[in-house]
C-alpha cells in the first residue's frame, strides 16, 4: 500500500469495521513477514481492537513464506489464508501448513486448465477466485458467445460471468469495472439464467480455443 491508500484505509476504520485482503507476492520468510506486519500497523494506525487483517493472499512458485503466514495466524495477526496463482499439488502442500480458504487463479470461459481443482476444491468447501474471469489482457471473443448472448438479451461479457457463476457454487467472482455503468451491468449478472444448452454450448468455447 503507498501513502495515498494507507491514508483511505485509516480514515475508513475510524467509521467503521472493515475486512482487508492483502496480497503478498513471494519474499523470503524474513521479508514476508516485515511487510506484511508493516501493512497491519499502518491499517491499524487509527483503527479499533476488532481491526483485523481478514485475508492474506501468497503469490509464489515456493510455498516457504506460507509458514510465515500461519505464524503470523497463530498469533492472531491474520485472520484467513489463500493461495494465488497455485498447481492442485501446491495447494495441497499448503494445507500441511495452514487452513486455506481461498484459491485464486486464471481461469475463464477460454482458459479452464483448474476444471478439476474447481471440482475438489467445491466437495472441500473452499473459494475459488478466477482472475482475469473476462481474459484480462487479451479480452474473450468468441462467436458462440456473441450469439448465446444476443439470445439471452445480454452483453457477451455478462454471459460470461453468468458462465462462471453457473460453473461452480464455490466460484466467486471480482470483474474489474471502470465506471458505474460498467459496476451495474455485472451486478446484474446474477439474474441471468442460464438455460442447460446455452451452458452446454458455452462449455465448447475452450474446446474451440485449444484447436
Amino acid at each position: 500500500y503507498g501513502h495515498r491508500e494507507g491514508r483511505i484505509l485509516k480514515d475508513s476504520v475510524q467509521r467503521s469495521a472493515i475486512s482487508v485482503q492483502k496480497k503478498q507476492n513471494a519474499q523470503p520468510p524474513k521479508w514476508s513477514r516485515l511487510l506484511i506486519t508493516a501493512v497491519i500497523a499502518l491499517i491499524a494506525a487509527g483503527a479499533s481492537a476488532w481491526l483485523m487483517l481478514r485475508s492474506a493472499t501468497i503469490q509464489c512458485s515456493s510455498l516457504a513464506p506460507l509458514t510465515v503466514l500461519a505464524d503470523l495466524q497463530r498469533e492472531g495477526l491474520v485472520r484467513h489464508i489463500g493461495l494465488s496463482n497455485v498447481t492442485a499439488k501446491q495447494v495441497a502442500d499448503g494445507r500441511r501448513i495452514a487452513a486455506i480458504v481461498c484459491v485464486q487463479n486464471q481461469y475463464n470461459l477460454a482458459h479452464r486448465d483448474d476444471d478439476k481443482l474447481i471440482d475438489d476444491l467445491a466437495r472441500d468447501g473452499t473459494a475459488y477466485v478466477p482472475f482475469f474471469p473476462l481474459g484480462g489482457f487479451t479480452p474473450l471473443q468468441s462467436s458462440t458467445l456473441s450469439e448465446v448472448a444476443s439470445r439471452l438479451g445480454a452483453t457477451p461479457m455478462q454471459v460470461a460471468l453468468a458462465w462462471l457463476l453457473r460453473r461452480a457454487p464455490n466460484i466467486l467472482l471480482i470483474p474489474g469495472t471502470s465506471s458505474v455503468v460498467h459496476l451495474r451491468e455485472n451486478l446484474m449478472v446474477t439474474e441471468i439464467g442460464l438455460p442447460d444448452d446455452e451452458v452446454k454450448e458455452l462449455d465448447r468455447v475452450a474446446t474451440s480455443s485449444s484447436a
